[in-house]
Parts: C-alpha cells; structure tokens; sequence
C-alpha cells in the first residue's frame, strides 16, 4: 500500500490520504467473508446468491484477505468502505468439479443481485477475480449492465498460463471491466508466468502485500501477515483507491473512476509490463478528491535495458532487452551515440556483436521508425 502513494522509490513507510471511502461500498464476487472480524469495523456483511447449495470455505479466508486490503481499518487503503461479499452457490459434480455453465450461470445471477442491491447504496465498487479462459458473451452482457449503472468493476490477471493474453480471457478482455496486473517490490512484472496484454490498464504491488489480524505464510515483528503475489491484491488497492474517489465524487460513472485513474497513474514505471500500460496505480488524491497528473513522467515511451559480454579475443556480446511498443513496420531503428546503425525486428531482445581493443562505453537507444517515440538512453561498458 506504501507504493501507491508515491511516484518514486524508496519507500516511506507511510500511506496518507484526504479520504478513507466512507459511504462507498465494495462488492466482493464469488468471496465470502467474516463480517466479525475487528479489522473491518461493523462495515462487512455477506450474501450468499446462486442456482446451488455449496459454500466454499477457503472463498472466507479469500475474502478475508482480500477485503483487508481494500478496506481493513488498520492497513486497508478505503479504511472507511463498506464490504459487501456476495458468495456465489454452485454445487460440484462427481469428483469435485463445478459445473461450468452453472459456474456461470451464478455469476449472473450475482451481477443482477448486485445491480439491484446497489440502488440504495450509493457509490459502488465490484471486485472480482478472474472467471474463465474464453471470452463469455453472457457473462460480458452482465457486466456491461453493471458498467452501465455506474458500477466500477475491477479485476485481477491469471498466472495459469503465460501463453493466453489478457484479451481473449474472462472478465480481462471485457471492454468495461478495469484489469490489473501484478507488480513486485522493485517495480517489476510479478512473474514471467503472469498474463500479458494491452487489456491490462495498469497495474499495482502485489508482492509482500500486509493486511492486519489474518495467518499468512509470513509473519512481520508487528504481527502483520505477509501474502506473496497477487494479481488479486493488486487489483483490491485499485478498488480501494476508487472508493477513495468515489467518497468526493459520488455521482461519478464507471468511465470516470477508470479515467481518473488511469490518467493520475504513474506513468510507464513498470519494467517489462508485457503491456503497452505499464503505468503504476497512484492513490494521491488532494483535499477536493481530485489526484495530480505524475509530474516525473518520463520523456521516453518504452523501456530498453542492456548489458555486455566478453566473447573471444577483442569481441563482446550486447543483450538488449525491451518493454512492449507499438511498430507499424515490426521494425525499431538502432542508434549508437547518437547516430542510427541499422534496425531490429521489434520483438523484445536482441543480440549485437561488437569488437574492437579498448572499447570506449556506448550510447544506445532504440525508436519507431517513423515516429518520435524512442527508448531511454542506455549506456553499455566493455569490460
């Protein structure tokens, strides 16, 4: 939660806002939850809907976790939200397996349960995890009602398979539904395991996440628990940042609080997103619920890293590797020192071979052709 309140590293050990989500309320999909627990304050509640019987025990610890990131009083980022978990019923077929189309069905059913229930809530936020590996017509059809009655919904990314984009899955690829993906501690990618794809709107810590009175793999000195990474929780900061938003602005649609944060998100921060956003969720809202523009944005569009290697004799090997751009050509023009020395196939890393006897260092930069969209400037040594 320390990273989104700031544009830069390192932290701060600090999280400050001019609001705390107080009259918003945060749906939780498919989770339940303990509404006794101390963390959340008298302000959770669940509601068990769906076309089956079966209540799934780990969607409490689930929910549990996930709301005390969104709304926990003690480490929670809306620390004045509502939590409403809507436990999904559905009932498994021999050898403990769900039913898909009843899996989806009960979806549906949640969403329409939702849109009825949030008429007299006010400001509303849904959350939810990831649903299938298709796009579900159906399911989409549901969520764009939510969408359409100014429900927010957020979502987090798989990491079943790195092979499948964002785009194609449920409810990712969902025009109207905001994704977020995982980040670790140094800004990075979660894992090179994660969902890739420009359907990811930003993304959000999800590594060494704390929340506050849960057991969790890893325990801090202030008894904190300590959860590894998860687009999940990346995606609940995101929810809970909304309801910040949405405590000043509570008439505003889904497309505003999407707008809002994304245009205050800090801009290409995160280092080989697999995503043309590669922007990092900023909870810096001032006094009127209005957050400032990242004034460190970069003056480059993509990120280029490399480093040198001793081959034979008086050669050396440069691994470039590059964040995800946008070519019309599939090309990228290569500069050295300022000076263009050929082009590269625009597909994330490349080898060049150099040689020569006491190689001063090297400029590099890499550009679109036909546009001004370049790189950060790398300085490459030969040692």
């Amino acid at each position: 939660m320390d990273r989104i309140d700031q544009r830069k590293l390192p932290l701060d050990n600090k999280f400050n806002t001019s609001t705390t989500g107080k009259g918003v309320t945060v749906y939780l999909l498919d989770m339940a939850l303990d509404p006794d627990l101390e963390e959340f304050g008298k302000r959770a509640s669940n509601d068990s809907v769906g076309i089956g019987s079966l209540r799934y025990s780990d969607k409490i610890y689930v929910g549990n976790i996930t709301g005390a990131v969104v709304a926990g009083k003690t480490l929670g980022v809306a620390k004045n939200a509502n939590l409403i978990a809507v436990n999904l019923l559905y009932d498994l077929e021999e050898g403990e397996r769900v039913d898909y189309e009843e899996y989806l069905s009960s979806f549906i059913v949640g969403i329409d349960w939702i849109i009825a229930d949030a008429k007299d809530k006010g400001p509303s936020v849904v959350l939810t995890g990831p649903i299938s590996y298709v796009i579900e017509p159906m399911l989409e059809l549901a969520m764009n009602e939510l969408y359409d009655s100014n429900i927010s919904i957020f979502t987090g990314v798989t990491n079943a398979d790195s092979n499948i984009p964002t785009c194609t899955t449920s409810p990712s690829g969902f025009s109207n539904v905001f994704t977020v993906g995982p980040i670790t501690k140094d800004d990075r990618l979660g894992y090179n395991s994660w969902q890739y794809g420009d359907c990811i709107n930003l993304f959000a810590p999800g590594t060494d996440i704390l929340v506050n009175g849960f057991p969790g793999s890893e325990t801090t000195e202030s008894g904190h628990s300590v959860f590894d990474i998860s687009s999940g929780n990346s995606a609940a900061l995101a929810a809970g940042v909304a309801a910040l938003y949405l405590e000043t602005n509570p008439t505003a649609s889904a497309q505003q609080v999407y707008d809002f944060l994304f245009e205050t998100s800090t801009k290409d921060i995160v280092r080989f997103s697999k995503s043309i956003n590669n922007h990092l969720l900023f909870s810096g809202l001032n006094s009127d619920g209005a957050g400032e523009i990242d004034p460190y944005r970069p003056n480059y569009a993509f990120d280029l890293e490399a480093s040198s290697q001793k081959a034979r004799g008086n050669s050396y090997n440069i691994f470039f590797f590059w964040s995800k751009v946008e070519s019309a050509s599939g090309m990228l023009n290569v500069y050295q020192d300022g000076e263009a020395i050929g082009s590269v196939t625009n597909g994330g890393s490349r080898l060049l071979s150099v040689s020569g006897k006491d190689l001063p260092p090297r400029r590099y930069k890499f550009c679109v052709p036909g546009t001004t969209l370049c790189s950060n400037e790398v300085i490459v040594t030969f040692n």
